[in-house]
């Protein structure tokens, strides 16, 4: 029997995407001088910290292959914390000024990749969940 483990490599492409959030600006705050301030989140010390115990969440989910559910668990919380994230940003720029624009070269394209790639590992490992099953029905 074998399973292919798809959901290894998108959490591992999740894992490089919220790096990509953690090192990139996520929006641009337009001064009314007309000179512009970038929003990167070392400035922001709890974007940062659930930014980095995502990544992390993310890199120890891809090791726990041997226990399906808890995997399918730790994923859905790292949905859970992409998605409060991505709030989070929202929520900075929108305090940060009355003209303000996400940069969409950095951060708010890495949140959607890494909850693009995490919900394709939730899928894949629940196809490996239906392969398991259909093989102890076999036995």
């Amino acid at each position: 029997m074998v399973i292919q483990r798809w959901q290894s490599v998108y959490l591992l492409l999740a894992v490089f995407a919220m790096i990509l959030v953690c090192i990139r600006p996520f929006g641009l705050v337009i001064n009314p001088d007309g000179s512009s301030l970038e929003l990167i989140s070392f400035d922001f010390p709890i974007f940062l910290t659930v930014n980095i115990l995502t990544g992390v969440l993310l890199l120890i989910d891809i090791f726990l292959y041997k226990n399906l559910r808890y995997q399918r668990l730790v994923a859905a919380v790292c949905i859970a914390l992409i998605i409060a994230s991505t709030a989070t940003a929202l929520l900075i720029l929108t305090r940060s000024g009355d003209v303000w624009e996400i940069a969409w070269t950095g951060a708010p394209v890495g949140l959607v990749c890494a909850l693009i790639c995490t919900l394709f590992a939730r899928y894949r490992m629940s196809c490996d969940e239906k392969i398991l099953k259909s093989y102890d029905r076999i036995r």
